[in-house]
């Protein structure tokens, strides 16, 4: 992550802009994870429920 900054910083892009593309990038995190929660929670069998349970402690 840090060389891609540095590769921002050099091609001349601005702090502001910087910023920008680093909330962007963690707001489609987020969104990703959140995704693959549901994902987790449509294709999780009823009886995998405890287990699922114990790996997210």
């Amino acid at each position: 992550m840090a060389h891609v900054s540095g590769a921002y910083y050099r091609t001349g892009t601005t702090a502001a802009e910087h910023t920008w593309i680093s909330g962007a990038m963690a707001f489609f995190l987020l969104r990703l994870n959140a995704i693959r929660e549901m994902i987790i929670c449509v294709w999780r069998d009823p009886d995998d429920s405890v287990r699922l349970l114990d790996y997210s402690v």
